[in-house]
């Protein structure tokens, strides 16, 4: 065993170098170059971007939902319009990173998308595309057209006569 006048002088400096280990970071200690640090450099914010897709497409189904994102940012707005300049419907996600449109496009028709981005750095980002659907050679129109009301004459009217059991007269 140990002599006691050893151990514990051992037994405390193994002590303390393990809590001083402890209390430091693996960068040694400093918050230099963190940003909002005191004394610190702030880092630059990567800028937002905007994708859209089908990205600048055309021949796409009319099915096909447009949808916009955004990265290392959020969408502030974003306006999906067709040739006749009427708006198409569309909502944002809850976390505001991307939108999809909501209704279904027409066919052979040509949309224009334009949205924006507020980075984290705050500065606003804007992108434009264009989406056109594809025309089929032939387009079949359903109509449902109710049949016409029939009026109903009274038996008599018609000159029937009422059978009997046995058979016709």
């Amino acid at each position: 065993m140990f002599p006691k006048k050893t151990f514990f002088p051992v037994a405390g400096i193994l002590a303390a170098t393990l809590l001083l280990s402890a209390c430091s970071s693996e960068d040694g200690g400093s918050d230099a170059g963190t940003p909002g640090a005191p004394g610190g450099s702030s880092q630059t914010a990567t800028p937002a971007s905007v994708s859209i897709e089908p990205a600048n497409a055309s021949g796409i189904s009319p099915s096909t939902p447009i949808v916009v994102k955004a990265a290392n940012g959020k969408l502030t707005d974003v306006t999906v319009t067709s040739a006749k300049g009427k708006p198409v419907a569309g909502e944002f996600a809850a976390d505001k990173l991307s939108w999809t449109t909501t209704e279904v496009l027409g066919y052979g028709g040509t949309y224009q998308v334009k949205a924006h981005a507020q980075g984290a750095d705050g500065k606003s980002v804007e992108q434009q595309g264009q989406v056109t659907t594809l025309s089929p050679k032939k387009q079949a129109n359903a109509n449902l057209i109710p049949a016409p009301a029939r009026s109903r004459a009274p038996a008599s009217a018609w000159g029937s006569r009422s059978c009997s059991a046995s058979g016709p007269p």
